[in-house]
């Protein structure tokens, strides 16, 4: 199961609340202007005007204008990125030596001097088939 971080929960139940507030306030302002009454569970049936009604309708586009700006200028903090870290151990690809990656002198290898290492993650994810030799 895929984990879902903190700032991609906040940003997509950001975006659920004012989908709900802009389809109530809509769908309320569109009852009202149809039938100039909307029947609601704690008072009864709310009798609008014409003018109120259309208040309402722009209460809704102005919730689903701020809910098209929300999404426009706060998705980059969704895909946020922390910085690449630097890798605890990494294996050189010619001479499949490991090292851990603080000894070394700007990742380069100590043997062959001019070749750069490779996280182990990322050397087995590229060379899978000497993962399967070590088993």
């Amino acid at each position: 199961m895929k984990k879902i971080k903190i700032n991609e929960l906040i940003f997509g139940i950001t975006c659920f609340i004012i989908f709900i507030c802009f389809f109530g306030t809509f769908f309320t302002a569109v009852i009202a202007i149809f039938f100039g009454e909307v029947p609601t569970k704690t008072s009864g049936i709310v009798k609008y005007s014409f003018s109120g009604s259309l208040n309402i309708l722009f209460v809704a586009i102005f919730i689903a204008i701020s809910g098209f700006l929300f999404i426009k200028f706060f998705e980059p903090i969704k895909t946020l990125k922390k910085k690449p870290k630097t890798p605890q151990y990494t294996k050189c690809p010619n001479c499949k030596e490991v090292f851990n990656y603080n000894e070394l002198t700007n990742g380069k290898c100590k043997n062959c001097k001019d070749v750069d290492t490779i996280d182990l993650d990322e050397y087995f994810e590229k060379y899978p088939e000497e993962l399967e030799e070590k088993d």
